[in-house]
């Protein structure tokens, strides 16, 4: 595992936090998926969890954490890709944050 490699994992799971928790999402995937997550029936603290970014932050860390333990020689590029996309998205989000 690379530094350049968890910290754009890192920044991925930040990108994926918050858009599952707090944006509509394309085609508003995300606002659809929390609204379907809370007419389940299922109990309170899931409801809860899908509006957290926190919360969704530690589910997606442990799947970040697992994919960083895979060896680098058989890593999966379109992976790779996906998460550089959402580590440059995730750091235009925490910029754009922290110019409010």
């Amino acid at each position: 595992m690379t530094l350049e490699a968890a910290v754009i994992t890192a920044l991925a799971v930040y990108r994926l936090s918050y858009l599952i928790t707090l944006e509509e999402g394309p085609f508003s995937l995300a606002a659809r998926f929390r609204e379907w997550v809370e007419s389940q029936g299922w109990p309170v603290w899931v409801h809860e969890g899908v509006n957290c970014p926190l919360c969704v932050s530690f589910w997606l860390g442990g799947l970040g954490a697992a994919y960083l333990m895979v060896d680098p020689a058989l890593g999966f590029i379109p992976m790779r890709l996906w998460l550089l996309g959402l580590a440059l998205s995730g750091v235009t989000v925490a910029l754009n944050r922290m110019g409010r």
